[in-house]
């Protein structure tokens, strides 16, 4: 939104911009991601210990760096394939009953 020189807001539209990616996992706590950018594609991996990076618009020319601290951090603290339930323990995670609701009128099993 914008403000008119008379105070008045105007609303405008624009266009949403895709972001194509593709997210795959494996065991243990590997990781590859690529996402599609002005028909350039930026490839990140993580190896469950280090992590690259490289292509996209970012990076032209460049190809196998390593990734920041920051996203190293981020790779290490993802729950990978099993998702935060399983071995939720281990990873640090907490479960806890909230409470219980039907479901097409069917309660607890």
């Amino acid at each position: 939104m914008t403000v008119s020189a008379k105070g008045r807001l105007q609303q405008k539209e624009r266009e949403e911009m895709q972001l194509p990616y593709r997210l795959e996992f494996k065991r243990p706590l590997k990781s590859r991601l690529e996402l599609d950018f002005n028909g350039q594609t930026a490839v990140q991996l993580y190896d469950g210990v280090k992590g690259w990076k490289n292509g996209g618009p970012t990076s032209v020319g460049t190809s196998g760096n390593p990734i920041s601290a920051d996203e190293l951090r981020q790779a290490a603290a993802e729950p990978g394939i099993d998702g935060y339930l399983i071995d939720h323990a281990g990873k640090g995670a907490k479960v806890e009953l909230a409470g219980t609701d039907k479901v097409e009128g069917h309660g607890r099993l």
